[in-house]
């Protein structure tokens, strides 16, 4: 477990300090981290797909194609190129694409501090071990956020995970009216759970997402905390978003409430499937990168955001120590 924890204490450092050194020294920093994802053999719940898929894709036939996602192909067909069936060099590049992405979001620290203050170290080490697609993904659609040539960017979110497509039509939403909005229509679907079973409501209008929910939940056992983290962070940025804009305290309070509707939905949907967990992930994404939550009118102190950053870490780290998939590291 240490080289986690010490991997988490090092994204911190390069969190604190990337912005205030040159470009050149934020990459030497960022090494350390680099060789930890490189060597890290089958630790990471998801690694030992990602071996089975970089050995076995169809590299020149539907590896590249659209729902295969393409972008983690690319980088394997690269690592293939300079030596044949070498993992170390495919996950190497990977890390090294991830932690340049992450050091160029570091440096617009004024609109990136609510990525990096809350989920951003636990979301990197997390995404260099495990997580390969759907980091790169995130780390593109905030640098099309925060960089010019967004439509860039969101193409090659979208060709990393496909998935990439919620959060970028939700930042979009989480404007003024639209936040309020999103809280109604949550608030409004407690209730509306309340007579309708979830399971039957999901089954019957997707039966490609009890497809996909039932598979990953083959590979996962999930429990009653499962997926409280990121629930967790989802509220505070939803109270932050309403109490740093609203001027009156009925409102605020309403918000409040509302907010909590809301995760409580997104709590019964973690219990049909851990696979919902990901969507958590993304709403995060989306919640982060909103110009609601940026350009708030009343500014958000650093310790109000690092704060529940830290639980966010701490509960990292538990699972690092309690859940299988991580440990033993480098074997």
């Amino acid at each position: 477990m240490i080289f986690y924890f010490s991997a988490l204490l090092w994204a911190y450092l390069l969190v604190a300090y990337c912005r205030k050194i040159p470009l050149f020294a934020s990459f030497i920093v960022a090494i350390p981290l680099v060789v930890f994802s490189t060597f890290r053999g089958q630790s990471g719940k998801d690694t030992p797909l990602y071996l089975l898929r970089f050995f076995n894709a169809d590299y020149f036939g539907s590896g590249f194609g659209l729902d295969s996602e393409p972008i983690l192909n690319i980088i394997a067909l690269l690592a293939h190129f300079i030596e044949k069936n070498n993992h170390y060099i495919f996950f190497f590049i990977h890390s090294a694409l991830v932690l340049t992405l992450f050091i160029f979001i570091c440096r617009k620290f004024s609109n990136a501090r609510y990525y990096l203050y809350t989920v951003g170290p636990v979301f990197l080490i997390d995404g260099l071990t495990n997580g390969m697609r759907i980091t790169l993904a995130y780390h593109f659609i905030l640098m099309g956020y925060f960089y010019r040539g967004k439509s860039f960017y969101f193409l090659l979110a979208f060709l990393s995970h496909l998935t990439s497509v919620l959060p970028i039509f939700l930042s979009y939403l989480f404007v003024r009216r639209g936040f309020y909005l999103f809280l109604f229509f949550g608030a409004l679907a407690t209730v509306f759970l309340y007579f309708v079973d979830i399971n039957w409501l999901i089954s019957t209008f997707a039966p490609r997402v009890v497809s996909k929910a039932t598979s990953y939940s083959e590979l996962v056992l999930g429990s009653a905390y499962s997926g409280l983290a990121d629930i967790f962070i989802i509220y505070v940025l939803l109270v932050f978003m309403s109490f740093f804009n609203r001027k009156r305290l009925f409102l605020l309070v309403i918000d409040v409430v509302a907010a909590l509707l809301v995760c409580f939905v997104l709590y019964q949907l973690i219990q049909v499937s851990l696979a919902f967990i990901r969507v958590l992930k993304l709403i995060i994404i989306a919640l982060i990168s909103s110009p609601f939550l940026i350009n708030s009118r009343k500014h958000i102190p650093s310790w109000a955001l690092v704060l529940p950053g830290l639980a966010y870490s701490g509960n990292f780290i538990r699972q690092v120590f309690v859940d299988e998939g991580f440990l033993p590291y480098g074997e």
